[in-house]
């Protein structure tokens, strides 16, 4: 079990009070709201970039809002993807393993069996400013899976996509997710992607949870 209790913080005028929020283990759970509801804000406090005035994040039990991020056993993916341009996609592959000293030959063969499955190979030794759109999106997805994560921050990763690639990208998501059974918490404002993606959609209005199920009972 994954969950947020209590989590209290401010910025500026807006506040987010005991927020609650649980998550399905090796599902893939959906944050959805407008914009300015405090998505992002409740990632960044979950992966450890923003300081709380209160609550508890547990992850398998445990509380990790002590922790380093490097040491919470979480990939976040921010929208613009943040890809290091000085590194080649193997290095951006290579980066979270290294960091969190997790080379081994498991690891290797999962990060193979990754850039298979994401079809970059032929990328290896190429920079990120020399992809397109799509191949920045699959590097990006590889790079935050490599270390095996206990959860998966997704921040509106495919709100900049078109129409086409988008539908690319989730599809690509729901076969990972299938066949990685990782946890995912995904936060967009589209209806339809939520529905598309969502094993669980908690709705999240002004710093508030309003309601949270599974896929049909949110929406209908």
């Amino acid at each position: 079990m994954i969950e947020v209790r209590g989590l209290t913080l401010a910025v500026g005028i807006f506040r987010i009070d005991h927020l609650d929020l649980i998550l399905q283990e090796g599902g893939y759970n959906v944050l959805l709201g407008p914009t300015g509801s405090g998505k992002t804000l409740i990632l960044e406090s979950v992966i450890g970039l923003r300081k709380f005035q209160s609550g508890e994040i547990m992850v398998g039990g445990k509380e990790i809002q002590n922790l380093p991020p490097e040491r919470r056993g979480i990939s976040y993916l921010p929208q613009d993807l943040a890809l290091f341009p000085h590194l080649t996609v193997r290095e951006n592959l290579l980066y979270g393993l290294r960091a969190q000293k997790k080379s081994s030959t498991e690891n290797e063969n999962h990060l193979g069996r990754l850039i298979d499955t994401l079809k970059i190979g032929h990328l290896l030794d190429r920079y990120p400013q020399g992809l397109s759109g799509g191949e920045k999106q699959r590097v990006a997805l590889g790079r935050a899976l490599a270390p095996s994560p206990r959860l998966l921050l997704l921040d509106e990763p495919l709100a900049a996509l078109d129409p086409g690639l988008k539908s690319e990208i989730q599809q690509l998501l729901i076969s990972l997710h299938r066949s990685l059974q990782f946890t995912a918490l995904h936060v967009t404002h589209d209806l339809q992607e939520a529905y598309l993606l969502g094993d669980t959609i908690t709705v999240l209005i002004a710093g508030k949870v309003e309601q949270r199920g599974k896929r049909e009972e949110v929406f209908f």
